[in-house]
Order: C-alpha cells, then sequence, then structure tokens
C-alpha cells in the first residue's frame, strides 16, 4: 500500500545508516516489492543515484521487479528504469529475456525486437524466445513474422502451451 511504501522510504531515509546499499539490505528481507519500488525511486531520480546503481550491479532482479510494477503504470518511469537496468547491470540472458517483455508495454518494441533478435542469435534453440519474439511483432501489427515465430517455437517445443495459444490468437485476429 502507499502507506507501507510511504513507512520502508522514511525508514530507508534516516540518516542513521552509513549508506544506501546497507539501509536496502536492512530492508529486503522484510518488504522486497516496496524496496524495489523505492530502490528504482531512487535511481531514477534520486540524489544518492550512484549508491543506487552500485546495488543495481549487485541485484538486477531487484529493479526487474520494479520495472514489472511500474510498466503498466507509469510507463516513463518504467522506460527509464530500463534503460539503466540495460546500459548499466551484469543481466543473464533470462534477466535479458525479462526485460525484452517488459520495453513493448513501455512503447518500446522497435528496442524489444532488437533485444529478442540478440537472444535468439546466442540461443537459437529457445523456443521461448522465438515466442517472447512473436509477441513483440504482434504488438507491432506484424502477424506474419509473429506467426513464423509462434511456429518456431513449437517446432522447438511441441508441447509449449503458452505458444499453441499465442499461434492461434494470431490466426484468429
Amino acid at each position: 500500500t502507499a502507506r507501507e511504501l510511504g513507512l520502508l522510504k522514511e525508514h530507508c531515509a534516516r540518516g542513521n545508516s552509513p549508506g544506501l546499499l546497507k539501509e536496502l539490505r536492512a530492508c529486503r528481507p522484510a518488504s522486497p516489492v516496496y524496496l524495489s519500488l523505492y530502490a528504482a525511486d531512487i535511481l531514477v531520480g534520486g540524489d544518492r543515484e550512484a549508491e543506487a546503481l552500485v546495488f543495481l550491479k549487485e541485484d538486477p532482479e531487484l529493479f526487474l521487479s520494479a520495472a514489472a510494477f511500474y510498466a503498466p503504470r507509469d510507463g516513463k518511469k518504467a522506460a527509464l528504469l530500463l534503460d539503466y537496468i540495460l546500459k548499466n547491470a551484469p543481466l543473464s540472458g533470462e534477466q535479458r529475456r525479462k526485460a525484452g517483455t517488459l520495453l513493448p508495454q513501455v512503447g518500446r518494441a522497435g528496442d524489444a525486437l532488437a533485444l529478442m533478435n540478440e537472444l535468439i542469435a546466442k540461443s537459437p534453440a529457445a523456443a521461448s524466445l522465438y515466442n517472447d519474439r512473436g509477441l513483440v511483432y504482434r504488438s507491432l501489427g506484424e502477424a506474419a513474422p509473429a506467426e513464423k515465430d509462434f511456429v518456431k517455437a513449437l517446432e522447438l517445443d511441441p508441447g509449449f502451451l503458452e505458444a499453441e495459444l499465442d499461434l492461434a490468437a494470431v490466426r484468429l485476429a
């Protein structure tokens, strides 16, 4: 709730601990969701950005969670946060995929497509990546390449239910 987020911000804003990184680590076990939002707010516009970037490099998943929260609510903040994440965090392939699935939600489908292409080039046997790229194509209104990617995902993983549903949706549209 907004009240809990306010309390968390107040707790973490107190000057009685020697740095944001320590504060965030101390807060995290109790409220990971609120912590991720607070840390993201600091990263996006706070005066302690350098400290937040240290934490981002240590725990990018925390910031991806905040981006996922903000994507449908505040696209501008989510887009800015995703930029920070993609430029500054050492992301795993799965974390890059998560970021790629969020980009179309904030009006950045072109960037998502480029990221999915990069990921597919590195892991051409990953059915989920073809399905994700198909979703990006569909968000761009490009049914033919979307259908091709859903079919490819099913060739790689014939039991991939999500790809079956996405293929059916694009064919019915």
